[in-house]
């Protein structure tokens, strides 16, 4: 600082013309003020006293002078005061720069006392720096956003962290990074932040519902919109852009790809540097998102890279830039047996022949020095120690600078070749001696050689580029092919024979130009095209890779492999129709990601929209609360230890209940762990109805067929009660009258052993007319018909209660159900009256009972005695045990009996009620 004093004139008019001139003239802004203080001496305000027209530009302060700075804006006049009346106390020049409270505006100031010693004036000379201080905050918020998007590791989090700094730099409302489909007009939101008062964007719409037509075609162009008044957005836009705002686009490779939205939510000025940096930040931001991309693509490239690797035969490893070799093929580690860890560095020296070792590495260093191609052969222990020779091969990457980053090195096994060169050998030392030997064993080598290269399984040629007078390659010569029965373009060539000669539409369908690209440019390609001329028409897989002046092809023939791609296309479309007739939809559970991926069927199982996200847990949602177990144990087997199932639950869809069955298997990587579970869900609704109505269609017509049954029967034994009722019954009625009329007394006196025999003949007649008539009775039930079932099982316990057999009966029949049907009541009662009779006849018991008890779809019949038993494995051929079970049988029940020697017996007849 520098401190000097002067006078200047009191008032414009006594100032020289100079003097006026040069305020009048100058950029930066003048004015002389007069400080004015209170009683206490305390400086209260400032009067113009002089100003230039820089001034009134610059503060926006029209005619100031005879003002006080109160009078011109009382709001701000506070800071300005102090600083200037600070300035005549000290009696010092003074050089600062200021904030102006009232429009936030930034000014470099120099202010210095004038007058004479203790004059209460002071001369300020400023400029107006606010756009170089927002220039220095753009510049500080540039830097900070640079330091994000370089320091926060996750891709997610960089996006609303940009944002965020965005928004409190530029006091906004809302500040978005959205990406944007513009084929089709769709624009989704990456991330970003917004005022907690501020809605915020919905994640995805139409690109037409966000923003007006003219913003969207200057957008378009490349332009970033700035508006700072814009009008309340119509209802249903999915943008507020009330008020002021800024959209800024990122093109990429001639695309629009994203763009950056800043909000203000009411009116503003944007000043040019806050456009900047919005343009710069979505830019930035953009280049971010893409690297990040790139380094994804990376990885899925690497990890494809390691896939091909270990396919192929050969040996395949990476060296770094100082040759140490930092990755080899699964081949390598299966062939010498030695680990990964083992082998990096220099540790596959350790395969290498001890006799080869000096003269491998010293070739590995020349070339590494040189930085040329390496090809050598050596030998390469296996894990069972038997050395094999390999061709050894391997090529510098190289930077876009022209360093050389690494090496890419294979061995391919020659061991059978260096066996025929050391025969070719031995065959030279006999040829020496006899010109026709030697002639014999080269054609021999000659053939076998054309063997070899014949069984490969691929189509090899080389070619020369044939160039026209421009140096432009019109065309290949064949310097060599092997003869393969597919004719692959490429193949099957005398040398010196033109290409486009053997195959005129190479050039059309993809070849040639591929072979021309290789060769200008030294990358290798590896193309999939389809030919076709006069001759054939086929795929075929082309690797191309530049050898000097041409190109090395190797080709197949993958037209099976296309037509095979086409049919599991086809395939898969089938499956889709399947799905939809069969009522069925698949699934695929990624074990690593728990990610879970339904078919369109099976979201149309579920009735959920199609892309609806779903987990295992969905199950959970939907399965009847019975089935829940089943629907737990599968999510057990998916998420806990997946393995292969097949269930069968219920599930509840839109208010209807559906049955599914659900079968699954698992696949696994090469090693046993499991990668992904496939699966099926089956609807057997439909099949569960078709049953049901089969099953209930059965039922009833069984149920005919054992009523017709049952009542041929009872016919037949109506029949029967008939005939000994009215025929035998009446037979013995007649023959005991005609008994009875004989005298007794004269036989009595002639012969008391006849009149003895007439007595017992009279008993047995008046007993079998008694049993005739109980017979008629038990075969024609009445009491079932006329008083129903409890009354009739009663009447045989009745009938059968003697003081040696006491019997008990005991009816349980649900009120609150119809009644038996009349032709199963006879045959519970048919069933009863057997299982007595045989108690009676068999049992040698004191107490017995009979039980009919009616239960949720059956009718049971319960039999008890305390009788001498039997062993029922031993007593199965009884006739009326066969009868009972086949009656029962008949009727679709089953019989349980169990019984003991001593210990009495117990059966039990469950008959179903036929369905309502």
């Amino acid at each position: 600082m520098s401190s000097f004093s002067a006078e200047f004139p009191t008032s414009p008019p006594a100032a020289s013309d100079q003097y006026q001139a040069l305020l009048q003239g100058m950029e930066q802004a003048f004015c002389r003020l007069e400080i004015l203080f209170d009683a206490q001496g305390e400086a209260i305000d400032c009067l113009f006293l002089e100003a230039n027209p820089a001034f009134e530009r610059q503060t926006s302060l029209g005619n100031p002078v005879g003002k006080t700075m109160r009078e011109m804006n009382a709001a701000y006049a506070g800071p300005w005061v102090r600083s200037y009346s600070a300035v005549v106390r000290g009696g010092q020049s003074v050089h600062f720069e200021q904030e102006s409270t009232a429009g936030g505006s930034w000014y470099d100031i120099f202010a210095a006392p004038v007058g004479p010693p203790g004059s209460p004036q002071v001369a300020v000379l400023f400029s107006d720096i606010s756009e170089r201080k927002r220039r220095e905050r753009s510049l500080r918020c540039l830097a900070d956003i640079t330091s994000d998007l370089n320091g926060l590791p996750e891709v997610a989090a960089l996006v609303p962290a940009v944002a965020a700094r965005l928004g409190a730099h530029l006091r906004l409302a809302t500040c978005y990074f959205i990406g944007l489909d513009d084929a089709t007009a769709r624009v989704q939101v990456l991330g970003g932040w917004h005022q907690p008062d501020v809605p915020p964007l919905p994640p995805e719409a139409d690109l037409a519902q966000c923003l007006p037509p003219g913003t969207i075609r200057a957008l378009r162009a490349g332009e970033t919109v700035a508006v700072a008044d814009a009008p309340t957005p119509p209802a249903g836009a999915c943008m507020s852009l009330g008020g002021a705002y800024v959209v800024a686009p990122v093109h990429r490779e001639g695309t629009w790809r994203h763009l950056l939205l800043a909000t203000a939510g009411t009116s503003r000025a944007w000043h040019p540097e806050e456009i900047e940096l919005l343009q710069e930040a979505a830019l930035r931001l953009g280049t971010r998102l893409a690297r990040a991309r790139a380094e994804d693509a990376l990885r899925e490239s690497e990890e494809l890279f390691r896939a091909v690797a270990n396919l192929v035969p050969e040996f395949l490893w990476r060296n770094d830039a100082q040759g140490h070799t930092s990755w080899l093929n699964q081949r390598w580690t299966a062939y010498t047996g030695q680990s990964l860890p083992e082998a990096v560095g220099d540790g596959w020296l350790d395969a290498i022949h001890p006799d080869d070792r000096v003269q491998t590495t010293a070739n590995f260093r020349a070339a590494l020095v040189a930085g040329h191609p390496l090809r050598q052969e050596h030998r390469i222990r296996d894990h069972a120690g038997v050395y094999r020779w390999f061709m050894v091969q391997a090529l510098p990457v190289l930077d876009p600078q022209g360093r050389i980053k690494e090496w890419l090195g294979s061995a391919t096994d020659i061991h059978e070749r260096k066996q025929l060169e050391e025969q070719l050998l031995a065959f030279n030392g006999q040829l020496e001696r006899q010109v026709a030997e030697r002639t014999r064993a080269l054609q021999k080598s000659n053939h076998l050689l054309q063997a070899i290269t014949k069984t490969q399984t691929v189509a090899l040629s080389a070619f020369q580029a044939v160039r026209n007078a421009g140096g432009h390659i019109i065309d290949l010569e064949y310097l060599f092919s092997n003869e393969r029965p597919d004719a692959s373009p490429g193949n099957a060539a005398a040398p010196g024979s033109r290409y486009l000669a053997r195959f005129p539409e190479a050039e059309r369908a993809g070849f040639l130009p591929s072979y021309r690209r290789v060769i200008e440019t030294g990358a290798m390609e590896d193309l999939e095209l389809l030919y076709s001329d006069a001759h054939r028409t086929g795929w075929y897989r082309s690797i191309a890779t530049r050898l000097g002046d041409g190109v090395l092809v190797s080709s197949e023939d993958i037209t099976a492999r296309k037509q095979a791609e086409q049919e599991r296309a086809t395939t898969l479309q089938l499956l889709e129709q399947v799905e939809v007739v069969a009522g069925l939809g698949s699934w695929r559970y990624d074990v690593a990601t728990g990610a879970l991926a339904w078919s369109e069927g099976l979201y149309r199982l579920f009735e959920l929209p199609l892309g609806t996200p779903v987990t295992p847990r969905v199950y959970l949602d939907y399965v009847v609360p019975d089935d829940r177990p089943i629907a737990e144990c599968l999510l057990q087997k998916l998420v806990g230890a997946p393995s292969g199932f097949e269930k069968t639950m219920r599930i509840q869809v839109g208010g209807r209940l559906k049955t599914i069955r659900i079968k699954a298997v698992v696949t696994y990587y090469e090693k046993g762990q499991p990668t992904q579970v496939l699966g099926v869900d089956l609807d057997l609704s439909e099949l569960k109805r078709l049953e049901a109505e089969n099953l209930h269609m059965r039922l009833h017509q069984q149920q005919e067929r054992i009523a017709a049954v049952l009542e041929a029967q009872e016919e037949e034994r109506r029949r029967v009660a008939e005939t000994l009722h009215n025929g035998l019954g009446q037979v013995l009625y007649a023959a005991k009258l005609q008994l009875d009329q004989l005298n007794m007394t004269p036989l009595r006196e002639a012969s008391p052993a006849l009149a003895t025999a007439r007595r017992e003949a009279d008993r047995l007649l008046s007993e079998a007319i008694m049993q005739t008539r109980t017979i008629s009775h038990e075969l024609t039930p009445g009491s079932v018909a006329e008083f129903g079932l409890a009354v009739a099982l009663r009447d045989i316990c009745r009938g059968l209660s003697s003081p040696q057999l006491h019997w008990q009966c005991l009816v349980h029949l649900d009120d609150d159900e119809p009644p038996l049907p009349q032709p199963l009541q006879v045959a519970v009662y048919r069933l009863a009256q057997e299982l007595a009779q045989n108690i009676v006849k068999h049992a040698r018991a004191r107490h017995a009972a009979l039980e009919v008890e009616t239960l949720p779809g059956w009718v049971v019949l319960r039999s008890e005695d305390d009788g001498q038993g039997f062993e029922p494995s031993r007593s199965t051929s009884g006739i009326g045990l066969k009868t009972l079970r086949h009656r029962v049988a008949l009727l679709g029940g089953t019989v349980h009996l169990t019984s003991g020697v001593g210990q009495g017996t117990q059966v039990q007849v469950r008959i179903p009620l036929p369905p309502s």
